[in-house]
C-alpha cells in the first residue's frame, strides 16, 4: 500500500518499536500492522493493485473502401472465402456484413 504525506513529506513516526519513514511524502509497505497504523492516523493512501498478465489480442476486422464496386467487393469475399448471404444484396449491406467479421490469423 502506498501512503502520502503531504504536510510534512520527509516524516518519521515511531509506532511501537518500528520506525517508519517517508520520503518525499511517499511511504510504500506491506505489512499489516504498519498499514493499520497509518491508517488509523488519517493517512492518505492508495492499495496496490495487481498489474495485468497480457492484454488479450485486439481483434483486427476487415476494412471494405467505400469506393470499390459490387464486383470489387465479391472479389474479396471470395479470396478470403467469406460467405456473402443471399438477402445481403447492395454494395453498402455487402460492405458492412464483410466489415463486420473479425480477421483470422
Amino acid at each position: 500500500m502506498r501512503f502520502f504525506s503531504y504536510q510534512f513529506p520527509n516524516i518519521t513516526i515511531r509506532g511501537g518499536n518500528k520506525q517508519i519513514k517517508f520520503e518525499n511524502g511517499v511511504y510504500i509497505t506491506d505489512d499489516e500492522d504498519e498499514i493499520k497504523l497509518l491508517k488509523d492516523m488519517g493517512f492518505r493512501y492508495i492499495e496496490n493493485k495487481p498489474k495485468p498478465t497480457k492484454r488479450p489480442a485486439k481483434k483486427e476486422y476487415h476494412n471494405i473502401p467505400k469506393r470499390w464496386t459490387k464486383k470489387q467487393i465479391e472479389k474479396y469475399a471470395k479470396e478470403y472465402n467469406i460467405k456473402i448471404p443471399k438477402d445481403v444484396t447492395t454494395k453498402a449491406e455487402m460492405r458492412e456484413f464483410i466489415n463486420s467479421i473479425p480477421k483470422e490469423g
